[in-house]
């Protein structure tokens, strides 16, 4: 999602011509080479590693997983939020109809299954080493980790983290600073 003729071009340049190669590229060099925004790289990498985690037809295996649009239609569309949602299934006190929703999603032959399959799904993903750089990244750790931006950056107030937070207290930052 998101891929353009563009972008498809610079990434063959680069030998990126299947979601297996852009997921198991030198995620450094690729930002470096393809000069493509670092979100949009976070996204694909994101996207494609749900893309390859998720069953496929054994008769259909040209084709995208039959699961990818039932979770699309969860509006989940990335390894990582698929995490986060079954967290919040597994999580006291344990959402049964969550499970149940996905269960659906993901195994529709078998829904009770899903304890089972989301087990192996998530312990495949710890086998990746560029998620955890999707993961970090989507945590915000690399900016929670600088405690404030220097003063002249935006205006002449020192801005802080905790400053930036929206009302609903979410502790992600607000993506445009303040106007002086």
């Amino acid at each position: 999602e998101g891929l353009n003729i563009w972008y498809e071009s610079r990434l063959i340049e680069e030998g990126i011509e299947s979601v297996q190669n852009l997921c198991s590229a030198n995620l450094v060099d690729l930002l470096l080479k393809t000069r493509i925004p670092v979100v949009r790289v976070i996204d694909w990498l994101d996207q494609a590693f749900l893309y390859l985690h998720l069953s496929k037809h054994p008769e259909l295996a040209d084709k995208p997983p039959p699961s990818l649009a039932a979770l699309r239609g969860l509006g989940i569309r990335t390894a990582t939020e698929l995490e986060r949602v079954w967290a919040l299934a597994e999580g006291p006190p344990p959402d049964g109809m969550l499970k149940e929703v996905l269960g659906r999603a993901l195994i529709p032959e078998d829904p009770q299954k899903i304890d089972a399959v989301m087990r192996a799904t998530i312990l495949s993903f710890s086998g990746e080493p560029n998620l955890w750089h999707v993961r970090a990244f989507r945590d915000l750790t690399w900016l929670k980790d600088q405690p404030s931006i220097p003063k002249g950056v935006v205006g002449d107030a020192e801005i802080r983290l905790d400053d930036v937070q929206d009302k609903a207290g979410d502790e992600s930052p607000a993506m445009t600073p303040p106007v002086p």
